[in-house]
């Protein structure tokens, strides 16, 4: 009762300035305002109790949508999460700089899932070179030294895996693609390419990722960006 008294009271003193402060032209076009002062008390009530279920819903939808957003949130944290940098690294020679190779950085952006079965694969070439139908093929997993080299790698939460593409000495004519597969060419004619990579695992969306390379006048390997 003490609202609907309260919002009377707010009326009132509302149209009591109009009246008395206001010019004719502005009381006119406020004169609706009369309406509100008709209204017998269980009208007050009834838009009280209506604007109380309005700000009820109001509060249980955001709540609902927080605890939503909350609940989106913790999935895509556990939720293993591929992700290939873009931009490509390089080695090189640590004497002279008589090569230079480049490789790439795959992550595992989940907080809590490891990726297992992982690989790495050579999708394609563009433009395609003579004589190379080989592709797909799984790319060298940096410092891998077994023999085969492996072809698959897990990722723990928050890890991260360099995967070799392609290198070139200086001098060198052809272009060295990094792939793992014994008896099949790895050269290339040395000129501008662009490399169409496809990662992929266990119970996680693959993905591609695109690298363009020249050949810099100095014979070096150089990513285009």
């Amino acid at each position: 009762m003490w609202a609907i008294n309260g919002l009377y009271g707010v009326v009132n003193l509302f149209l009591f300035g109009r009246d008395h402060h206001l010019l004719g032209t502005w009381i006119g076009k406020l004169s609706l305002l009369d309406i509100l002062h008709k209204i017998p008390w269980w009208g007050w009530a009834i838009l009280v109790l209506i604007a109380n279920i309005v700000i009820l819903f109001e509060g249980a939808f955001r709540a609902v949508r927080k605890r939503e957003e909350e609940r989106n949130e913790l999935a895509d944290k556990l939720q293993p999460s591929l992700f290939i940098g873009s931009t490509l690294k390089a080695q090189e020679d640590p004497v002279g700089g008589a090569w230079r190779m480049m490789y790439f950085e795959i992550s595992n952006r989940s907080e809590c899932t490891s990726i297992n079965n992982g690989q790495a694969q050579l999708l394609k070439i563009t433009p395609p070179p003579q004589n190379f139908e080989w592709l797909p093929i799984h790319l060298h997993i940096k410092h891998d030294n077994t023999n085969p080299p492996s072809k698959t790698f897990s990722l723990n939460p928050g890890m991260t895996i360099h995967i070799d593409l392609v290198s070139k000495v200086k001098q060198a004519k052809e272009v060295i693609v990094c792939h793992i597969v014994h008896g099949i060419n790895n050269t290339i004619p040395a000129q501008k390419y662009t490399f169409t990579v496809l990662i992929s695992g266990n119970d996680v969306p693959s993905c591609e990722q695109e690298f363009t390379v020249c050949v810099r006048e100095d014979g070096t390997l150089e990513q285009v960006t």
